[in-house]
């Protein structure tokens, strides 16, 4: 039986490093503007709304942001590039989470 697992990417420390300043600044990005979001959703005031480190990871790796902003660092080689389109998506979920250390965020 064959796996269809993919097989994890190696990074540098460096790499690593780059990897999770990109997902903290697309969280500082878009941190009020989903808060906001689910506090209307849940018809609450923005002060009595959290959500859960899952549910950030998901934001700060939204749709390629993270790489709009790694593009800027000179550790965004071509390889790297390569390495970073066949990293899945549980693995970068691995890789951030250290630098998302609460349960939940908001007030």
């Amino acid at each position: 039986m064959e796996s269809t697992k993919t097989p994890n990417q190696q990074f540098s420390p460096a790499e690593i490093e780059m990897i999770q300043r990109a997902a903290l600044a697309v969280w500082n990005e878009v941190a009020y503007d989903a808060l906001t979001a689910t506090a209307e959703e849940k018809n609450v005031s923005v002060d009595n709304v959290t959500i859960s480190r899952d549910e950030v990871l998901e934001l700060a790796l939204d749709a390629g942001r993270p790489e709009q902003i790694m593009r800027r660092d000179p550790l965004f080689t071509p390889d790297f590039k390569t390495r970073w389109e066949a990293t899945s998506y549980e693995q970068m979920k691995d890789i951030v989470r250290p630098v998302f250390t609460y349960k939940r965020y908001g007030t």
